[in-house]
């Protein structure tokens, strides 16, 4: 679990998360087909907090899904 500080949301938590995963698996940012976000407190209603990190990642027309299922929300997104 992590805590957001002061004017940050949870997609720059997962820029942070999603930058150190493909940089951990030799891939980078054009490399990604999907972004699947599963998370429990989204930025904002909508849209959804994916939509956020596509636009952070820079990777206009890139799919983006949030799964809303807390924490189930892993197993979703493997599924």
């Amino acid at each position: 679990r992590w805590v957001v500080a002061p004017g940050e949301t949870n997609s720059d938590l997962a820029l942070q998360a999603s930058e150190r995963a493909l940089h951990a698996a030799g891939l980078e940012k054009k490399d990604v087909d999907l972004i699947i976000l599963a998370t429990l407190s989204p930025d904002h209603d909508f849209p959804g907090t994916g939509c956020y990190l596509q636009a952070k990642l820079g990777l206009p027309g890139v799919p983006a899904l949030d799964i809303r299922q807390q924490c189930s929300g892993f197993l979703y997104g493997l599924s």
